[in-house]
């Protein structure tokens, strides 16, 4: 009786454990939102748009959503949008040649939003069975399109050095445009069903240069930004 009752207690306790196990893996839906500091690495870019803007004091930022699946403790996809409102008056100029005429001009106000919609892979490579602190690390890689919008109130000049007299004109220019861009990106995600999660991440934007307006997307090679990042985020299990 003793040996039949220790079986069954074993079985018992090895389909337990075996059920547990097949609970971790199980996948689920999962949603967050997030706040990102912007930094542009472009010389060009960050003269126009800098991470802080001391004139309004107000930082360069970006929400961030999320939604996605995680397959199993290794493995996620997510779709990633995200948006960027900026107004900045930094009384930073350019140079821009339209063809005919190679004028200074420089923003009163410039406005700026972009809308990154990317897919996003998550790998978590040092997730293990049992708990551990190390589960949530991930690294990241994605894409997609991204639409970005730029319109600016512009002062022009003859040249650099005669800004502070009074310009040739006044100008408003807009140029609106869809390209593509890619993400790599390292973070720790949420534990649990509601938590709270970091990223570390650089966008990747080549621009078509010599475009048709004068804003900083017509002269820069590229819109490259890192981005710092804090997330909220639920689980649906």
């Amino acid at each position: 009786m003793r040996k039949i009752i220790f079986i069954l207690v074993f079985i018992l306790s090895a389909n337990l454990i075996l059920a547990q196990t097949k609970d971790r893996e199980k996948g689920h839906y999962y949603a967050g939102v997030g706040y990102s500091l912007v930094i542009f690495t472009n010389s060009d870019v960050s003269k126009i748009y800098p991470v802080i803007n001391l004139n309004t004091s107000s930082f360069l930022s970006e929400i961030n959503l999320n939604a996605g699946y995680k397959f199993n403790r290794n493995v996620a996809l997510e779709f990633n949008p995200s948006f960027v409102f900026a107004s900045s008056n930094n009384n930073k100029g350019f140079n821009y040649n339209d063809g005919v005429n190679n004028y200074y001009y420089l923003p009163n106000k410039a406005n700026l939003f972009t809308l990154p919609l990317n897919v996003k892979m998550k790998l978590y490579p040092f997730a293990k069975p049992t708990f551990s602190f190390v589960n949530n690390i991930f690294l990241g890689i994605g894409g997609g399109a991204i639409f970005i919008n730029e319109q600016y109130d512009n002062g022009v000049y003859a040249q650099e050095t005669m800004y502070q007299t009074n310009p040739i004109k006044f100008e408003t220019y807009s140029n609106s445009f869809w390209r593509y861009n890619a993400v790599i990106s390292g973070g720790y995600d949420y534990a649990g069903t509601i938590g709270l999660g970091f990223e570390f991440s650089y966008r990747i934007v080549p621009l078509a240069i010599n475009g048709p307006v004068p804003v900083i997307t017509s002269i820069a090679s590229n819109f490259n930004s890192v981005n710092l990042s804090v997330k909220a985020s639920i689980g649906f299990w």
